[in-house]
């Protein structure tokens, strides 16, 4: 469980590296970063996968616990920028939609996996 974590945690470092080389506008840099980016989604969803399928359950359910977030953010990004009371009452509005099933999801995701009866 240790070499998983570590492998984690080096990946986020080196996401968060290409980031930070992707902002100076080197295309190089962006593609990389892409890539990189692509990886780690692979990885993580290849754990989630595995945890929830410990669980009884499909990767699916995380469209469940992650999509009203996901969606939430991506309204809040198409939304005006100078109307700012709309954008205070559609960041609670997100916030109190989405965030039962991101904190339903968190918990199944990092809770105790069941055990078989014998």
């Amino acid at each position: 469980m240790h070499a998983r974590a570590l492998v984690g945690a080096g990946l986020a470092v080196v996401i968060l590296l290409t980031a930070l080389a992707a902002e100076s506008g080197n295309v190089a840099a962006r593609v990389v970063s892409l890539l990189i980016g692509a990886v780690a989604v692979l990885y993580l969803a290849r754990i989630t996968d595995r945890r929830l399928r410990a669980r009884g359950m499909s990767i699916w359910w995380l469209l469940l616990y992650f999509g009203p977030l996901v969606t939430g953010a991506v309204i809040l990004e198409r939304l005006p920028r100078d109307n700012e009371k709309l954008m205070v009452v559609a960041l609670l509005a997100v916030c109190i939609v989405s965030a039962p099933f991101a904190i339903w999801g968190v918990v199944k995701l990092t809770g105790a996996a069941p055990v078989a009866d014998e």
